[in-house]
């Protein structure tokens, strides 16, 4: 890594967005601008420091990025960088906000758990594929090599499923919830 290049973590979109949207504002003064994001982290490159604010939208239409990029270029926001339907923007400080009221915040947030939600069903799917084969499995006694390697990955599947399937819960749960807050201001 560069002296120039630096990676922040993301602290979940989902839990953390108002957060994440300030650091990376008082990293910008420090002059280390968002330059992209992936994997649930920030890629900063180190600049001439700027008052900016940073926002970021989830949108995973891709027929017309262009018509949606202009909207908020019109609104004096620059598209920065796009990962996985979620796309950051920056404008100067005292810019409008994105959202300005309850309504586009909701819809925002309706967008987003409608995604997840349809995460969570694929794994869950995978999950119980995975803990069929493994239930079935442990009743065939073979002994070979590749059948206990086959054996330990679905094992290993079913895990990360349960996990991946508890977390995307959570992420629904605080979604809907920040889809209410929103919603009641």
């Amino acid at each position: 890594m560069s002296k120039d290049t630096k990676y922040v973590i993301c602290g979940g979109l989902a839990f953390t967005e108002d957060k994440d949207m300030k650091k990376l504002r008082d990293l910008a003064k420090e002059g280390w601008i968002l330059e992209n994001f992936k994997y649930l982290s920030y890629k900063l490159k180190k600049s001439q420091p700027e008052d900016v604010v940073y926002c970021v939208d989830y949108n995973d239409d891709k027929n017309d990025l262009d018509s949606y990029f202009e909207i908020f270029s019109d609104s004096d926001w620059k598209h920065v960088c796009s990962y996985d339907g979620f796309h950051f923007f920056k404008a100067r400080t005292g810019t409008a906000p994105i959202y300005t009221d309850a309504d586009t915040q909701t819809l925002k947030y309706q967008r987003m758990n409608i995604d997840v939600k349809k995460g969570t069903i694929y794994i869950l799917i995978a999950t119980i594929v995975a803990f069929i084969l493994t239930f079935v499995m442990e009743r065939i006694d073979i002994n070979s090599n590749i059948y206990e390697t086959i054996k330990l990955i679905s094992y290993m599947i079913t895990g990360s499923g349960v996990g991946m399937s508890i977390v995307l819960g959570i992420c629904i749960l605080l979604i809907n919830k920040k889809s209410k807050i929103k919603d009641s201001k």
